[in-house]
């Protein structure tokens, strides 16, 4: 069942237009249309959609879920807005970019399996 989920979600990712399967992180598929940057990471069935933070940026993530559930049937549970935790990881933004951590997620850890 897993399989069949992947390959489906990885067909739907590729037939929306200008989104690319990462050779680094097949689990990472990017869209770079004009100055428009739109990341989906996906892990299992958890889904980070990431964009440019512009207006435009926004309206192509409202365009790739709109797409993604055309073709699943069952829509995506999605909040909007900044990103601070995404699997674990605590996501700070920077001055350059993006600073993750999982600092937390070991803390968490640490404390169940060492009390």
């Amino acid at each position: 069942a897993g399989n069949a989920w992947w390959n489906m979600v990885k067909s739907i990712n590729k037939a929306f237009p200008g989104l690319v399967q990462s050779e680094a992180d097949p689990s990472c598929f990017i869209l770079t249309r004009n100055s428009t940057k739109l990341i989906v990471v996906i892990y299992v069935d958890d889904f980070g959609i990431f964009h440019s933070g512009t207006t435009a940026g926004k309206a192509l993530a409202h365009e790739y879920i709109e797409h993604f559930n055309k073709h699943v049937g069952k829509p995506l549970k999605v909040h909007e807005g900044k990103v601070h935790e995404f699997l674990g990881l605590t996501i700070t933004k920077t001055q350059t970019g993006f600073k993750l951590s999982a600092s937390k997620y070991i803390d968490m850890l640490r404390a169940r399996f060492f009390p």
